[in-house]
């Protein structure tokens, strides 16, 4: 037992470290970031910055995310697309699309073709129930049942 006690106590992982020991991280960095050039994380900088511009906006976006609000210049790098109806932002164009479509069904009058009350999905076509479910922003994979059944639910809570 007690050799065990000794044998462990003085392993090389419990000795003490010697000073001119350089962690396996260390010495993997680049020469290169010893120089003033180069920021911290291994990015080139201006010779007068103390960090580099992608450090800068990484700093300005944990600022906004401590604070729990966005200022402008994040919130447009974040969400790039603006609504021209309503002034609200959407991180990529086919999001924008859809809530563009929001803004025509709210000024088109519902019409006897598209009211809720007049479909049948057991009636229609692959294609049709597609097409009514692309206009709900529903997923159109699946076979017939799959489509007929998501289109049924959609139109009973529609009904509600």
């Amino acid at each position: 037992m007690r050799a065990n006690y000794v044998r462990a106590f003085y392993l090389p992982e419990h000795q003490p470290m010697p000073s001119s020991y350089t962690s396996h991280f260390k010495s993997r960095l680049p020469s290169q970031l010893n120089s003033s050039n180069f920021c911290n994380c291994g990015r080139e900088k201006e010779i007068n910055d103390y960090i580099c511009e992608v450090c800068v906006d990484a700093r300005v976006t944990v600022q906004c995310a401590e604070g729990q609000q966005l200022i402008p210049e994040v919130l447009s790098s974040l969400k790039p697309v603006l609504c021209s109806v309503c002034n609200e932002r959407f991180p990529d164009t086919v999001t924008y699309e859809a809530h563009k479509s929001v803004h025509l069904c709210s000024k088109q009058p519902v019409g006897p073709a598209t009211n809720s009350r007049n479909l049948n999905p057991r009636n229609m076509k692959v294609s049709d129930l597609k097409m009514e479910l692309q206009s709900r922003q529903l997923s159109t994979s699946g076979n017939k049942d799959v489509l007929i059944r998501r289109l049924e639910g959609t139109l009973a809570s529609e009904t509600i």
